[in-house]
């Protein structure tokens, strides 16, 4: 049951992060040449350059987005216990997060510990972030490391100079009349790798790359298939919510906070699908399973003392 699960997933993100956290700081300091002819071979633009301290660490993923990705459900998790070597692997899998130099994943990241934070007061969770972020602060002032981190961070401030954000901005102005006023969709195969299917040559056809998770779903889905998948998504968002649970149980709000991580990234691309899509539905399930077995667990204790006293009025009058 649900208990089982929590268990082995928290387990698996230790050892995740761990692994990951060290092969990606190995990966920024020395590439490994199979990581070279990876990023000289692959169509990826964003992924740095084949150099010492010039990556942005993917670690075992293909690139960094997905790393990130996954690396900011682990990160979260890893707050609700997995024993002493969460700590470690919380250092390193930190510091291996902020060089892949995916800020959308940093923002889901702090949406989340601030969702698990508020959701009940649960300042342990907030506490057991102070200490993470101790450890992994020795990783963080090494100059190359530190060099980095500070150049992206610095472009936070400085959106107006941003390619990134001035395209995404575009594309958002550009292209919403498009996505919004096509009620029937493009259908399922109309964008990313897809579209190679239906281009001459097998090249990337037009929408290969989407910005926008919120302009995918109509684009692709139209406005019936939309009202369905959106109005389902809501619902159970609304329905995991609405549980809070007993506090001896911060994996469930965990659950939750990363769940509505990965929604807030919709801004950036459909995080509902591929592994960040993996990472989403996951998560919700195991929300769906934390609610309702703590449902059937207190209509158990509720249950309890009147069968005792039935049980002891019976043999009350027998006697």
């Amino acid at each position: 049951g649900y208990p089982r699960y929590r268990q082995v997933v928290q387990r698996t993100f230790v050892w995740g992060v761990l692994v990951m956290g060290l092969y990606g700081l190995l990966q920024f300091f020395s590439p490994p040449i199979w990581d070279q002819y990876w990023m000289l071979s692959a169509p990826i633009t964003s992924i740095g350059s084949p150099e010492p301290f010039e990556v942005r660490v993917f670690s075992t993923s293909n690139s960094p987005g997905p790393f990130a990705v996954v690396m900011m459900a682990g990160l979260l998790s890893l707050l609700s216990g997995g024993g002493l070597l969460r700590w470690p692997a919380a250092g390193v899998g930190f510091a291996s997060f902020l060089l892949s130099l995916v800020r959308s994943a940093w923002g889901a990241w702090v949406l989340g510990m601030v969702f698990i934070v508020a959701r009940r007061g649960r300042l342990r969770q907030l506490a057991a972030v102070v200490v993470m972020g101790s450890i992994a602060l020795p990783l963080l002032t090494v100059g190359p490391v530190a060099e980095t981190i500070n150049a992206r961070l610095e472009t936070v401030s400085n959106l107006e100079q941003d390619t990134s954000f001035v395209d995404r901005v575009t594309f958002y102005s550009e292209f919403l009349p498009q996505a919004l006023l096509n009620p029937v969709g493009e259908g399922l195969g109309s964008t990313g790798l897809a579209t190679k299917l239906s281009t001459p040559g097998g090249q990337l056809g037009e929408f290969s790359s989407f910005d926008s998770g919120f302009m995918h779903i109509p684009f692709v889905l139209g406005w019936p298939g939309s009202l369905l998948y959106v109005g389902g998504l809501i619902w159970l968002l609304f329905y995991v919510l609405r549980g809070g649970g007993p506090r001896s149980d911060p994996f469930a709000d965990i659950a939750r906070g990363i769940a509505i991580a990965m929604v807030a990234q919709l801004v950036f691309g459909n995080s509902l699908v591929s592994l960040s899509g993996m990472v989403f539905w996951s998560f919700l399930g195991l929300s769906l399973a934390a609610r309702v077995h703590h449902a059937n667990t207190a209509s158990v204790v509720v249950k309890s003392p009147v069968y005792v006293n039935s049980s002891r009025l019976s043999q009350g009058a027998r006697r």
